[in-house]
């Protein structure tokens, strides 16, 4: 039971760096769009 929520936490933490990674690429469009 505790690994399979350590299994949740890694998880989550990759699913916000990808987030954090589009979220930069979405930034940097906007800036060269100007």
């Amino acid at each position: 039971m505790h690994a399979e929520s350590q299994g949740h936490i890694t998880r989550c933490q990759y699913y916000n760096a990808d987030s954090g990674k589009k979220l930069k690429i979405f930034i940097y469009a906007g800036l060269a769009q100007m």
